[in-house]
């Protein structure tokens, strides 16, 4: 099943993949990049970057407010690639019922 593949992809592979099957502008383009970019540095490199930040009332603040607007960007990040599957999957044929008993099957087996 294409969305099972889709699944086990990196977020960079998926832009990939979206690219193949739709025009992006550059400015879209350079968009959902950065998304991945800023995702990539939460995921890999966030915390041990900014360790000497860690060691002060100050330094913990500035992170924290880093922190959420890092939390408001990949928010709107994810409204939009929501959208775009949710148009994906109608154009497609892909019926909501049958994505959502597919996420919920990929969450169960991930516990």
């Amino acid at each position: 099943m294409i969305m099972m593949a889709l699944s086990k992809k990196t977020l960079g592979a998926l832009l990939k993949e979206l690219e193949k099957h739709c025009t992006l502008t550059q400015d879209f383009k350079r968009l959902l990049a950065g998304y991945r970019d800023q995702r990539n540095l939460l995921a890999h490199e966030f915390f041990y970057a900014r360790a000497s930040d860690m060691t002060n009332r100050e330094g913990i603040e500035k992170l924290i407010e880093e922190l959420q607007v890092n939390e408001r960007e990949l928010r709107d990040a994810d409204q939009i690639c929501m959208k775009m599957s949710e148009n994906t999957r109608e154009s497609s044929g892909i019926n909501e019922e049958e994505f959502q008993k597919y996420v919920q099957s990929q969450l169960g087996s991930s516990t």
